[in-house]
């Protein structure tokens, strides 16, 4: 910004003086806010304003009460990996703890990890992956968005099924420029994201900053839309940096670990853009199974009620109900790319976002970050390891 470093000291010490000032006075503001709040929501809604008051205080009581818990907590999880386990052949257990054989070890356990669809998937056959490709834009996908692609005769039938599901229906009209994002509306997307979240390249808070000065956020704007229009994987994209945390407290078995990829800011960005949009045009398209609760407009809370008033009234019924909870293991690294970039299409998504989001999966380079910090050892990048047949899967 064109000011001095005194300037911005002075206005960095202002601001300071400002928040002391109010602090003082935080418990009174937020009672007057919460009351015009309850004013303004009474008036859009139909919830009596005492009803929306106490639901109001209700969350503030919620919201102080679990900061104190954090505070005398504090971070449950610290750092970066020290040790992980390992099952020799033998069945004994080996401890890692010397820094190049933990990360070399993280390394080999998350190659296998990317790459554990190869040897199940049947897109992976070289006639599928020609006609599809490897990111669904391949030469025969247009026949398969129509429904008048024709499988080979000894394709398995829940493949037939599925390539069959990804025909388009008739209502699916994406209006021109529906996944276009104005500046302002960049703008705000920055505000609302947690400025904790880790990154591989420049940090949220630098782009937080920047979208509040007109020119940068113009600048970033365009930046971030030229490969999300055009299906470009730009260099800062195809950085990650793998980190690896607990699923079960104390059990420290590196096949048990689950890893994070912590990707560019900018990338990220616009991955969850993809997911946001895509959603919202499945959405308007009445194309999201019915079955699935989660979606604008219901409660978590909701959703548990109706399940407890459909196992009363099967008890009142004196019917037989059955209830299964199943947890698909590494069901987020398994994800095929073709597979997906389909679905992605039969919604309307264009395939420049697609191609841009999965490219840069694939020829992403990753180091790994444990408690030594970050690994000279890295994996992926543009070449596929001997041993398999195509790039890495999954969505990190």
């Amino acid at each position: 910004m064109p000011i001095s470093k005194a300037v911005a000291k002075y206005y960095l010490n202002r601001a300071h003086a400002n928040r002391r000032k109010v602090k003082k006075n935080a418990e009174i503001l937020s009672l007057e806010y919460r009351e015009q709040l309850a004013t303004a929501l009474t008036e859009q809604g139909t919830k009596p304003r005492a009803a929306v008051i106490k639901q109001l205080n209700a969350k503030e009581e919620a919201r102080l009460t679990s900061r104190k818990i954090k505070f005398l907590t504090g971070k449950l999880q610290g750092g970066g990996t020290t040790h992980v386990t390992r099952k020799r052949m033998d069945g004994t257990v080996e401890e890692i703890t010397d820094k190049v054989a933990l990360e070399t070890a993280i390394i080999e356990e998350n190659v296998v990890k990317y790459h554990q669809t190869e040897d199940s998937c049947p897109l992976f056959t070289p006639q599928l992956m020609r006609d599809i490709g490897p990111m669904g834009e391949g030469p025969k996908v247009r026949d398969i968005l129509q429904g008048t692609y024709e499988c080979a005769p000894d394709t398995p039938k829940h493949v037939q099924t599925f390539i069959q599901s990804m025909s388009q229906p008739v209502t699916t009209t994406q209006p021109e420029g529906c996944f276009l994002m104005s500046q302002q509306e960049f703008r705000e997307s920055w505000k609302v994201v947690k400025e904790r979240t880790s990154s591989s390249g420049a940090h949220i808070e630098h782009y937080k900053a920047a979208c509040q000065h007109d020119q940068l956020s113009r600048l970033l704007h365009l930046r971030s839309e030229i490969p999300f229009l055009s299906g470009y994987s730009p260099q800062r994209y195809r950085n990650g940096v793998d980190v690896m945390i607990l699923k079960k407290a104390g059990v420290t078995d590196i096949s048990k670990l689950r890893t994070i990829v912590l990707f560019d800011s900018e990338s990220n960005h616009n991955n969850k853009r993809i997911g946001r949009q895509a959603m919202h045009a499945a959405l308007a398209q009445n194309l999201i199974a019915e079955e699935q609760y989660s979606r604008p407009g219901r409660s978590a809370i909701e959703h548990a009620l109706n399940r407890r008033l459909v196992f009363d009234h099967q008890r009142y019924d004196r019917s037989p109900l059955a209830l299964a909870c199943s947890d698909l293991k590494s069901c987020y690294d398994r994800v095929v790319h073709a597979a997906a970039s389909l679905a992605l299409q039969r919604i309307g998504v264009p395939i420049a976002s697609i191609v841009s989001m999965f490219d840069s999966i694939r020829r992403m380079t990753h180091c790994v970050r444990t408690a030594f910090g970050e690994s000279d050892g890295t994996y992926g990048s543009d070449t596929v390891p001997e041993e398999y047949i195509t790039f890495i899967q999954g969505l990190l």
